[in-house]
């Protein structure tokens, strides 16, 4: 593998996939930045249970690509939760799209997914923020919905010593492929991260926060 660069994905979902537009539209923009159309590399899915839409069969000839899911189904190489995972191993990309919000150990999960990285691998998320609405409660292990207010990702993040190279909301930047101004996939977002600052130039695709996913005012006493 490439030794002081950071490594990326090429992706690239078809329209077959049931996956929501803005969601879509997210990973197709990653794959447009980041996207180098080379193989060989080592990906690890969380949340790779296939329900509507793979990652898997759009990352282009991995050298290794592990899915892992707390069930069984298609997609899915290792049952285990995000949490308890550990393959003694780390890779090139870790990836997760639309998990978190139905995660309920989400604050133990993402330490894991950045343990698992390699100093110049990439974090690649998408999940239901503030504003998503309840779906798919069936998806999670107590059979709840958690939408996750993206300060509390960033600020655990930080604490893990990560640098948020992009965030978007996905309905926001990509209105283009969102039909008659309905926000589709509300509150989703997407963030790319990485352990070495290096990589992490911020650009200007730092979204403003809806005040639903920031932190809340500290009240004085």
């Amino acid at each position: 593998m490439l030794t002081g660069q950071p490594c990326f994905l090429i992706l690239e979902f078809k329209e077959k996939t049931a996956v929501h537009k803005a969601n879509r539209a997210f990973w197709e923009y990653c794959e447009g930045k980041y996207g180098l159309s080379r193989g060989g590399m080592t990906v690890l899915e969380v949340g790779s249970h296939n329900i509507n839409g793979s990652l898997r069969e759009n990352v282009k000839h991995p050298a290794e690509y592990v899915g892992i899911d707390w069930r069984p189904g298609p997609g899915v190489d290792f049952v285990c939760f995000a949490h308890d995972m550990n393959f003694h191993k780390k890779f090139d990309a870790v990836i997760s799209a639309s998990m978190l919000e139905h995660d309920r150990h989400w604050e133990k999960s993402i330490p894991k997914m950045v343990e698992h990285m390699k100093d110049t691998g990439v974090l690649v998320l998408s999940w239901g923020a503030a504003l998503n609405p309840p779906h798919q409660h069936e998806t999670a292990d107590d059979g709840k919905f958690h939408p996750l207010p993206v300060y509390k990702v960033f600020k655990l993040l930080g604490e893990l010593g990560m640098h948020i190279h992009e965030f978007r909301y996905e309905g926001l930047q990509f209105p283009e492929v969102v039909a008659c101004q309905v926000w589709d996939g509300e509150g989703e977002v997407g963030l790319v991260a990485f352990k070495d600052k290096a990589y992490a130039v911020g650009e200007s695709h730092l979204d403003e926060l809806d005040p639903a996913d920031a932190e809340p005012a500290q009240v004085k006493a």
